[in-house]
């Protein structure tokens, strides 16, 4: 506000004006010379700070753009302006954490804020989701404080619940809604089976030392925490929602709040009204998802109409629990949507799930609205199959994605037959949802590593040619044939697409890659190929092609224009089919002045996943242990490469060798 000179003249005081009533962990001051751009947004300046040089680049452009669209989303929807007069955006070269939310003072990891041309697109939509979470947090967090950090998930569940709804800023609302509870939903049963499971909010008592609040700092919390909240959101409606999220945000404003406060609130919201109607109070309904462990898997017996739930995990002994939870459940029977009902206890008797010819199907979570999962009598899982068959329309495209995620998931967990699982495929080739595709190519995905080097190899890679390929040709349709007519949202599929179509070998793709490829040979200085499908284009390329195509990616290497760029030249170089060339491609990553150690693992990783070269690897690694760089600074590249060469051992003796 003031600098003057103290009376010494030695020193410039500076005054600032006195801060808003706020914790202590969002108080932040910078000492830099940075550059900024800047704008005003509804009277309150934003300003985003980086390196001269990066503003200069225009790379702090984006996070400007976007910040002023995205306080005026919060401000409408929770009915309260953002109460500072200015809101300061830094990107730091070393941050501990990707960002963090101080009040007006906003502080993220350069690479999560700064955007540039050479960066891939789908970047984009990570900064605006980063973004969006810490200007959430200026109100959950900063406006309005969890009392302690036992109840951290009211700061982080809404801020990751409300990042994921300022897509809208630039996307569309109907994807949105499909992709977000399929998002939450994955993440929470990847955390759940694969880490320690804990409970959204604990004992305060129990939270008392530095480790303990760090624990706190969980995908339970984040994920879990934005999962209920959408789960709430769709059981009470958008709108009685957003009024008790208002209703709370405006009480406890400059103040702390414990959890059972925003359920009074969201519970003041349905007794305001007549038309949704709920079996219990909103806490007795929500104390279950926030303080028992896991989360449930809902079994559906159509034949005698029971359902029960118990808590979901991998082994059959930690399926014995007391915990249930209020689950709310929506169902659709042959293509007609029924009425909602709850599933309050463990086992219920409700005879309208009863199926009453062989030809009825039933489909329960419409649209993933509820956090669970879901296993079916195998009569009904063969009638829900035969539907996708049939006309997969009727079936919502949420839906459809959950089928195939699920069968899969729970076949890994052993829940049900690996048969189920892949008869959930066998309508693909019908399948023109990108979204679907992206899931069901994650478990193709998984697939390919164990049967790679079997003989079930060759039919697996048929069947897969049969139902991706229409799917790839439609594709083609949609972007005019070009890949530089593509949009932001399809960037992802087409990726993963077209590393399919680099498995197969599909000829229209490799022509199209090799015709690519032969330009950029011819005219280095101009390439074309959009950096999104790189990788893909290089590696098909070199594959099809001779020490030619490989040398000069060499070249290209050797030359380094970014960090990106390398990887995907590291990448494509491994997929060479000649061994000679792989073997003098390890050899290379001796010699630091070559490859650095650094780059070395992507080399290693890379030509482990070439079947050719996996076995080149191996020997390679065993030959040269002794000179590869094993310090803890390698220590996750050298792990990650043991376990990629761990997916080509079939047989005891192979793991005896290791």
């Amino acid at each position: 506000v003031s600098e003057r000179l103290d009376k010494d003249g030695k020193w410039k005081v500076t005054t600032f004006n006195t801060s808003v009533k706020m914790s202590t962990y969002v108080t932040a001051f910078a000492i830099c010379d940075y550059g900024y751009v800047n704008t005003t947004y509804n009277g309150i300046e934003i300003r985003v700070w980086a390196d001269k040089a990066s503003i200069s680049k225009g790379e702090a452009d984006y996070a400007l753009n976007i910040t002023g669209p995205i306080l005026a989303y919060f401000e409408e929807y929770y009915n309260l302006s953002y109460p500072l007069p200015k809101l300061d955006i830094m990107a730091l070269p070393d941050y501990g954490s990707t960002a963090m939310e101080n009040w007006g003072l906003l502080m993220f990891k350069q690479d999560s804020l700064l955007y540039h041309p050479k960066m891939k697109l789908i970047e984009r939509s990570s900064i605006s989701a980063i973004v969006a979470h810490e200007l959430a947090h200026q109100w959950f967090g900063n406006l309005v404080t969890m009392r302690w950090w036992n109840d951290l998930w009211l700061n982080e569940g809404f801020a990751s619940y409300f990042e994921n709804l300022n897509i809208a800023v630039e996307d569309t609302v109907e994807k949105l809604k499909l992709q977000y509870p399929l998002h939450l939903q994955y993440n929470v049963f990847h955390s759940e089976t694969n880490s320690p499971s804990q409970s959204l909010t604990m004992k305060k008592e129990d939270i008392k030392t530095f480790d303990k609040i760090m624990g706190m700092f969980s995908d339970t919390t984040y994920y879990k925490g934005a999962a209920i909240i959408h789960m709430v959101s769709n059981f009470m409606t958008e709108e009685l929602f957003a009024k008790g999220i208002r209703s709370y945000l405006k009480t406890f404003s400059y103040s702390n709040a414990v959890t059972d406060d925003i359920w009074d609130h969201l519970q003041m919201a349905i007794d305001s009204q007549d038309a949704i109607k709920l079996p219990a109070s909103i806490k007795s309904i929500m104390d279950p998802w926030t303080m028992q462990k896991g989360v449930p898997v809902i079994r559906v017996n159509t034949l005698r109409g029971i359902i029960t739930q118990e808590p979901y995990a991998k082994s059959a002994e930690n399926r014995i629990s007391t915990f249930s939870w209020f689950i709310p459940i929506s169902w659709i029977k042959n293509g007609s949507v029924q009425p909602l009902f709850w599933l309050e206890r463990k086992r219920k008797i409700f005879s309208k799930i009863k199926r009453t010819t062989d030809e009825e199907w039933i489909l329960l979570n419409i649209n993933i609205s509820c956090l669970c999962r879901i296993i079916y009598d195998d009569s009904n899982w063969h009638q829900l199959i035969l539907q996708l068959n049939k006309d997969p329309a009727v079936i919502p495209v949420a839906n459809r994605v959950h089928i195939i995620n699920d069968a899969f998931e729970l076949e890994r967990d052993g829940y049900i037959d690996i048969k189920i699982a892949l008869s959930a495929t066998t309508y693909l080739a019908e399948e023109k949802h990108s979204k679907v595709w992206s899931t069901a190519l994650v478990h193709f995905m998984k697939l390919q590593s164990v049967l790679k080097t079997t003989y079930t190899y060759g039919l697996y890679k048929k069947y897969i040619a049969s139902k991706i390929v229409p799917f790839y040709h439609y594709q083609m349709k949609l972007i005019n044939e070009d890949f530089n007519n593509i949009q932001i949202g399809t960037i992802s599929i087409i990726s993963a697409v077209l590393e399919t179509m680099c498995l197969l070998d599909l000829k229209d793709f490799v022509d199209r890659a090799t015709s690519l490829y032969s330009q950029l040979m011819n005219n280095p200085a101009n390439n074309t190929i959009p950096n999104y499908i790189r990788n893909v284009i290089y590696c098909e390329a070199i594959k099809a092609g001779t020490d030619k195509e490989w040398n000069f990616a060499w070249t290209l290497y050797l030359n380094h224009t970014s960090m990106e760029e390398d990887d995907d030249l590291l990448i494509a170089m491994s997929c060479s089919r000649e061994p000679w060339i792989l073997n003098r491609y390890l050899y290379y990553t001796l010699d630091d002045s070559m490859i650095s150690p650094e780059h070395s693992f992507v080399v290693y990783r890379s030509v482990a996943q070439n079947l050719i070269g996996w076995p080149l690897v191996w020997n390679f690694i065993r030959a040269n242990l002794n000179v590869i760089e094993t310090n803890s600074t390698y220590y996750f590249g050298l792990t990650s490469l043991f376990y990629i060469l761990s997916e080509g051992l079939l047989t005891d003796f192979e793991f005896q060798e290791v």
